[in-house]
């Protein structure tokens, strides 16, 4: 992780840690985890799809923890600052590759151009529920904006055949100009199970929720130097347009 990326976490944490001291009187709080599923793609501005006319998504697991505070009238308002630990990618397959022979033996089974990066997000998911603040069912809605800041993983685009790769390359993560920040919005639902503890009413609660995460910034722009190799005819080429993330999400939270 970069300086800069970690300046930039430590004070939005720092800010949301105080944004919770200065509300903790005068509203319910909880602390809680969450865990789930995240399934997300690459959708590119300028893509030649006769050369990658297949897309896979990224799918892997999600892990939260967080604050929830809830304000108005039945606790109505839900703010719930969150990090969050990720997968972001997909891969992009080729077939215009197969068949085509390699050092006068090789034949390529597979052409794929893959992105595999592991984010921590700060997320201030804002929600509205409904019900009275006794009731132990409340479905909610809103939406969930996110800063998300590259960790690690890789880069790559690779021929294989049968045996092995046979060409190609690949860049870890730092070297190769992923944007140190990635910003994006979620519309979200949900519902939560509310239950006492020990004659508390609404002591804890369990949630179910789903959103769906639309990229608003572009991720990455060209390879560490600028120019990607061609690995079936050895020439090399510049990276031109955008690559903006798109995918849902489910989770399961836990607050007490």
């Amino acid at each position: 992780m970069k300086l800069k990326q970690l300046k930039t976490i430590v004070f939005l944490v720092t800010l949301l840690t105080g944004t919770v001291t200065v509300y903790a009187q005068e509203s319910n709080w909880y602390l809680g985890l969450g865990t789930g599923f995240h399934s997300n793609s690459m959708k590119f501005s300028d893509l030649d799809k006769d050369m990658f006319p297949k897309s896979q998504n990224l799918n892997g697991g999600v892990i939260s923890v967080f604050a929830e505070g809830q304000f108005l009238k039945n606790h109505m308002l839900v703010v719930r600052p969150q990090l969050s630990y990720l997968q972001r990618g997909g891969k992009l397959i080729s077939e215009k590759a197969n068949g085509i022979v390699l050092n006068g033996s090789t034949s390529i089974e597979e052409l794929y151009y893959k992105l595999n990066a592991h984010y921590l997000d700060v997320r201030v998911p804002v929600f509205f529920q409904f019900g009275n603040d006794n009731s132990s069912i409340r479905p909610y809605v809103g939406f969930i904006p996110t800063a998300g800041f590259p960790m690690y993983g890789d880069v790559s685009l690779q021929a294989e055949s049968k045996l092995k790769a046979t060409g190609g390359y690949r860049v870890d993560l730092n070297s190769a100009n992923i944007s140190s920040t990635y910003f994006a919005v979620a519309p979200a639902l949900g519902v939560k199970f509310y239950f006492p503890v020990r004659g508390l009413a609404n002591a804890c609660f369990l949630g179910v929720e789903a959103s769906y995460e639309i990229g608003l910034t572009d991720t990455y722009g060209k390879e560490k130097d600028g120019k990607a190799i061609d690995v079936l005819g050895g020439k090399s080429y510049k990276l031109a347009g955008t690559r903006k993330f798109q995918g849902f999400e489910v989770n399961l939270t836990v607050g007490i």
